[in-house]
């Protein structure tokens, strides 16, 4: 028994007070009737309520039998919101239900109505190119000119997805969109189907006479957006339509042949030319198209450019022409071309330097010998007075060290900082360049000079201090 109480005392957190239960009963309470004063204590839990039937979920569930039967007990709540701001009708168009917009616009449903976005369920079918609901919409009443936050009409999301039905966007047309509203970002239906490569939808917008005169927030008109692309189909269109090839970027001064040349898109490059467009633009950098053409070693865009009239000589704000470039890109085939066609071996840019430079440098073997074979000075001095001998030894390009010595340069020039090539050489290591000059006759103590001994002893080139010590004497 003194168990049994001891049980009793687990109850409470079960809401159940067995105690009560059994101090208001008469008699000793027997195990046998244990379980029916448990029943006949405890008060049943009350049944849950019922939900209240919510007409965006039964939307969303896509019966629209179900639907019908609702509205027609509860034709207020068509209008009815929840609380993401969004209406039945919005949650048919994310659906693309056109059998539930009906039913909806049956009951008065307000096809304008927008959603936290701004957005009406035109904007949303639009973006989602459901043909039939946009239909549906446009015939009870949906204006196809509403802006949502972003200034987005139902055109601008027609154009956007790739996989949109093009007939959306001929809907909208024909129920009197607007072809060139601008979104918050300033774009255009027509800008951003060219962007997105939606040239199907771009073909459309032109042929309904959209602007073709529009650029985005970076100043990129529609031909900079072909550009960098390569579609050759729009752009002959364009241009008949006399969009301008010489249009530029007003930041950056980037034309549409800029962008072309960079991507390598021949064929655009072919139609720019032969519409006009001059491939001697600079950009804010000063580098025009061949310039791009070689840095990216494309030799049929250099070959179009130049058989155009391409300047080979102009130069950029630092003073570097196209040969210049094929030389530190090390483009040997590119480097004849320009030079066949009248590029100047011997521009420098500010600091002096050249291409030969620029090659010795880099250790281009082979634009070395097209640039002498071309009559490039071999004794040209940059700003330092660094000439191409000295270039190649302190790189330590051996062959081209050699050749240079077969050349007959000045193995004992000196620099503004009082250094040979000699000096350069052992300053970085190079012993087999330091052989070649002492073997080409290059003097070990050149007067007024820094001293290549001490120079290679101070940077730990015991051998080479050694070895000119030696050829000195």
């Amino acid at each position: 028994m003194i168990l049994f109480f001891s049980f009793l005392n687990y109850f409470p957190i079960l809401g159940i007070d067995l105690r009560q239960c059994y101090n208001t009963s008469k008699g000793i309470l027997l195990p046998v009737f244990f379980l029916t004063l448990i029943l006949n204590c405890v008060t049943p839990p009350e049944p849950k309520a019922k939900l209240k039937p919510n007409l965006i979920q039964m939307v969303k569930a896509g019966d629209w039998f179900e639907t019908q039967e609702f509205l027609t007990k509860n034709p207020d709540s068509v209008e009815s919101i929840n609380e993401s701001g969004e209406r039945a009708i919005h949650a048919a168009a994310n659906l693309g239900d056109s059998k539930q917009l009906k039913i909806l616009i049956k009951f008065k449903a307000n096809v304008n109505a927008k959603n936290l976005q701004g957005m009406t369920a035109l904007h949303i079918v639009s973006s989602e190119g459901y043909a039939d609901c946009a239909k549906v919409l446009l015939d009870a009443g949906a204006l196809p000119n509403e802006k949502d936050q972003i200034d987005k009409l139902p055109i601008h999301y027609a154009v956007t997805n790739s996989s949109s039905n093009i007939t959306v966007l001929k809907l909208l047309v024909k129920y009197g969109s607007l072809l060139d509203p601008k979104d918050k970002k300033g774009e255009t239906p027509l800008l951003i189907a060219i962007r997105r490569k939606n040239y199907q939808f771009a073909k459309f917008l032109i042929s309904n006479r959209a602007s073709i005169d529009v650029v985005d927030k970076k100043g990129f008109s529609l031909l900079h957006l072909l550009a960098l692309k390569g579609h050759t189909e729009l752009l002959k269109i364009l241009i008949e339509l006399g969009a301008n090839p010489n249009k530029v970027i007003e930041k950056g001064n980037v034309s549409p042949l800029h962008f072309a040349t960079m991507n390598g898109h021949l064929e655009f490059v072919q139609y720019l030319l032969a519409r006009g467009a001059n491939p001697d633009i600079q950009d804010e950098t000063g580098y025009t198209a061949l310039h791009y053409a070689v840095k990216e070693g494309d030799l049929e865009l250099v070959t179009t450019l130049l058989r155009k009239k391409a300047n080979p000589n102009l130069r950029t704000i630092d003073g570097y022409s196209p040969i210049f470039v094929a030389a530190q890109e090390g483009h040997a085939d590119i480097a004849r071309i320009l030079l066949e066609n009248h590029a100047d071996p011997n521009l420098q840019g500010n600091d002096g330097r050249a291409a030969i430079h620029k090659a010795c440098n880099e250790g281009y073997l082979e634009i070395l010998k097209i640039l002498l074979e071309f009559k490039a000075n071999k004794e040209i001095r940059s700003r330092q007075g660094w000439t191409p001998i000295i270039t190649a030894s302190s790189a330590g390009h051996l062959k081209m060290v050699q050749l240079l010595i077969e050349q007959k340069v000045d193995l004992n020039a000196i620099t503004e900082y009082k250094t040979t090539a000699l000096y350069s050489a052992a300053s970085e290591g190079h012993m087999e360049v330091v052989e070649a000059l002492l073997n080409g006759g290059a003097l070990t103590d050149v007067p007024g000079t820094s001293s290549p001994i001490g120079v290679a002893r101070v940077n730990g080139h015991k051998q080479i201090a050694e070895l000119i010590q030696k050829r000195s004497k």
